[in-house]
């Protein structure tokens, strides 16, 4: 006898509430009584975005997660917060970034509060880089990540570009993360590195 397969129903739309603000909307159903809807809107005014969210799946059993969360730029200093919650979990995300120069030196730093408001479980990470161009053909450079998990990473490089356009560079990094996938940012790492590449 033949068998059925499952099938699936979605739609879903995006359009411009106004000039600042836009919104989505997707509902999907299929396999059985399974359905879900998402909404989406996003505000973005000057230096300022936000939004919020809505998802929803008869499956789940957290019931509909909500969203909403938003940034904020002025010059060299950055903010964003991010809230979410469900029928089991509720998180509150709050940072602050700081970016600037000062003739051949060039920095960065950022700090992230991270609250666990079900089972009051508080972190923090920050993570600060800085780079010097000692001439128009070396530079150099560090940094230091401090992440939720207490794992480190602590970076330093020298470049030496030649006016031939070849390079050659010395980058030293030591993590102390927990994952064995060297593509994740916590890839447990601990070597100095060595290369050279020459652009015709």
């Amino acid at each position: 006898a033949d068998t059925a397969l499952d099938s699936f129903m979605g739609v879903g739309v995006t359009f411009a509430a106004s000039d600042s603000m836009s919104v989505k909307a997707a509902y999907t159903s299929g396999q059985g009584t399974e359905t879900s809807m998402a909404v989406r809107a996003d505000l973005s005014a000057d230096a300022m975005t936000a939004y919020g969210e809505y998802i929803s799946n008869s499956a789940s059993a957290n019931g509909a997660d909500i969203g909403v969360g938003g940034t904020y730029a002025m010059d060299a200093i950055g903010a964003y917060a991010d809230y979410a919650m469900n029928d089991n979990a509720s998180d509150l995300t709050v940072g602050a970034t700081y970016t600037g120069e000062a003739d051949a030196v060039s920095y960065s730093a950022m700090f992230e509060y991270a609250m666990d408001l079900t089972n009051s479980v508080n972190t923090y990470e920050y993570d600060v880089n800085g780079s010097y161009a000692v001439s128009e053909m070396i530079s150099a450079g560090a940094g230091y990540t401090f992440r939720h998990d207490e794992s480190t990473e602590t970076t330093a490089h020298v470049t030496y570009t030649t006016e031939g356009g070849a390079v050659i560079a010395l980058n030293y990094e030591v993590d102390t993360g927990t994952s064995a996938d060297d593509g994740d940012d916590d890839y447990t790492f601990d070597a100095i590195v060595a290369s050279a590449s020459y652009s015709f």
